[in-house]
Formats: C-alpha cells, sequence, structure tokens
C-alpha cells in the first residue's frame, strides 16, 4: 500500500506501481490479516500502472502522428 500511495504522488516512478503490485499480490497470498492493506495496495498500485501505460499510448501516438504528418 505504501508503494501505491508513493507511485501515486511521485508519478514520474515507473518501477514503483510493478514492484509493489507483485509485493500487493504475494501478500495477499502470504498474510491473511492483512488482505485489505494488500487489496488496497493492488488497486492503487493497479491504477498507477494504468495511467501510465495510457500516457505512453498517447505519447507514441503523438510521435508517430508527427511523423506522418511532416
Amino acid at each position: 500500500m505504501v508503494l501505491g500511495i508513493c507511485s501515486i504522488a511521485a508519478g514520474w516512478l515507473v518501477v514503483a506501481p510493478l514492484i509493489g503490485l507483485v509485493l500487493g499480490m504475494k501478500s495477499r497470498q502470504r498474510e491473511p490479516l492483512a488482505r485489505g492493506r494488500s487489496l488496497w495496495g493492488i488497486i492503487l498500485n493497479g491504477a498507477c500502472l494504468a495511467v501510465w501505460i495510457v500516457l505512453g499510448i498517447i505519447m507514441l501516438a503523438g510521435i508517430i502522428l508527427g511523423a506522418v504528418n511532416r
């Protein structure tokens, strides 16, 4: 969960959501009492990762469209 919050606050870190997602999934399997926190970590890291993917697609489309219009 902490990596999810940090990846939202410091969104320039692309690696943090990936690490947080993996750790959240492992924590969910290993610690039955911390299922709520690990679920929030998975949700936050997944949302931040989805935003990065969408921004990457938009930037790639802009680069391709910019090269085609020249």
